[in-house]
């Protein structure tokens, strides 16, 4: 006998075996139930946190299932069942209660219980009083029997699934995005709500939308204010309308958006996953509170922080909502990538980014055309860039002046996607017309910043006398 998982063609075996045997289904005192309604079960198995499911080989033939359901205070109750008759009376009985017992040691159970809820079923009776079931409790057509579970003792630690943190690596963001909302949207056909400031280029497309294109979900926007933080009342009136099935809050550059707890009581009241971007930073800290641990899920970028040339990851912090654990082969992350993020010091790399986004700060000089679109660095923040507002549509000027003068920035976003209609998200194409982004990463140091400001103000000049 094997104990094997309960996959797709078990759910197939055990609705011909439960629905086609009339004694078996009379035995395990299972009710009617349609392919619907056992292909809605089977796939909330995921979200379960007190349901165990198996399915039985013998002679690697599927054979029955059995599981342990109702987990809960070290206790749980089991089921199970032997559907090919050929099996029965071979003592397969005695070896199926011996691997639950396995499993239920495995779990940390110190007991199970079970219902024999047709008296007539002696044959499952006297199997469990041979294997050290007793009676706790009888009644007119049911008894329940308990059997004690002595501790599973071992050497070494054993129980992978049990003390992992639900983190899954991937080749970036967007491939982590993308599993995210293909599951939570699998057998959905709501919208997820999406912040209106998405940019994309020619050359990468965009790591946040092309996830949504690619799985064909419904989408709408909610406005931003002007420090990119989403507009609490536009999301409130959005979520309530119950056409939602999740929305996603983006932590532009490193910096937590506003509201994040108003958010996450609107989400869970009104049934909606919530999906938190921190692409820009898995550094910072809020609060003691690390970004990315406010949503049902969260993603990260790698590359972004350090010098690698993929990676990305994505976390389940809660279990509201299922989302496929497998990253498919050709979207792993290299082991060189994950190499290096393994060996960086991020005490020093987040250090040198705020003692360089702080230098910016100490060294600005006020100017009406040119502003920090942070100004101040709030305690625990690990910013991604510097970035600015430069006004007047001299954005573009400064930002080749300065890759003449041997300085790379970027601007994220200078052009928004498609789907952001300019009429309805003004603010998003005026953010987007003016921003400009400088590096505070971790090779930058206060002779480059000083470089920078003196050249970009300098610029700044010029253009103005132009």
């Amino acid at each position: 006998m094997k104990i094997v998982e309960f996959d797709n063609n078990f759910l197939d075996l055990s609705f011909d075996w439960l629905q086609k045997d009339a004694e078996l289904k009379w035995l395990t005192v299972t009710n009617d139930f349609s392919k619907e309604s056992q292909a809605n079960w089977f796939n909330s198995l995921p979200l379960k946190t007190d349901y165990k499911i198996f399915g039985i080989k013998i002679n690697d033939e599927p054979a029955g299932a059995f599981g342990i359901k109702n987990i809960q205070n070290g206790t749980g109750e089991y089921w199970g069942y032997i559907a090919i008759r050929a099996y029965l009376g071979k003592g397969y009985g005695k070896i199926l209660m011996q691997n639950a017992f396995d499993q239920a040691q495995k779990l940390g159970l110190n007991s199970l219980y079970l219902y024999v809820k047709n008296l007539e079923n002696k044959r499952a009776i006297n199997l469990y009083l041979s294997v050290g079931f007793d009676y706790i409790e009888t009644g007119s057509d049911y008894v329940k029997m308990q059997k004690k579970i002595p501790p599973h003792i071992t050497k070494e630690a054993e129980q992978r699934n049990v003390f992992e943190a639900k983190i899954f690596f991937a080749q970036s963001a967007r491939a982590t995005f993308s599993n995210i909302v293909s599951s939570v949207f699998k057998n959905s056909d709501k919208k997820i709500l999406m912040p209106a400031y998405i940019g994309e280029t020619d050359k990468e497309g965009s790591g946040v939308f092309d996830p949504i294109r690619e799985n064909r979900l419904k989408f709408e926007f909610y406005k931003i204010e002007k420090d990119l933080s989403g507009n609490i009342d536009d999301i409130i009136q959005k979520i309530t309308s119950g056409k939602f099935g999740a929305i996603l809050i983006i932590h532009y550059f490193g910096f937590i958006q506003n509201n994040m707890e108003e958010i996450v009581k609107l989400c869970e009241y009104y049934d909606v996953a919530l999906i938190e971007d921190c692409a820009h930073s898995f550094l910072t800290v809020q609060n003691e509170k690390k970004i990315g641990q406010f949503g049902d899920f969260s993603f990260y970028s790698i590359h972004k922080i350090i010098p690698s040339l993929d990676g990305g990851f994505f976390k389940i912090n809660k279990t509201r909502y299922y989302c496929s654990e497998v990253v498919e082969p050709n979207k792993k992350i290299s082991l060189d990538s994950l190499d290096l993020y393994v060996r960086s010091d991020y005490e020093t790399i987040k250090q040198k980014r705020v003692e360089n986004y702080s230098y910016y700060i100490e060294n600005w000089k006020s100017n009406d055309l040119i502003s920090p679109l942070y100004p101040t660095l709030p305690k625990g923040i690990v910013p991604l860039n510097f970035p600015i507002i430069v006004k007047n549509r001299m954005r573009e000027k400064c930002y080749f002046k300065l890759i003449d003068r041997n300085i790379l920035t970027c601007s994220l976003y200078y052009r928004m996607i498609k789907e952001i209609d300019k009429d309805i998200f003004p603010l998003s194409y005026e953010i987007a017309d003016n921003i400009l982004n400088l590096p505070v990463h971790q090779d930058t140091n206060k002779d480059a910043i000083e470089y920078i400001l003196k050249n970009l103000f300098e610029i700044i000049e010029e253009l103005i006398n132009d």
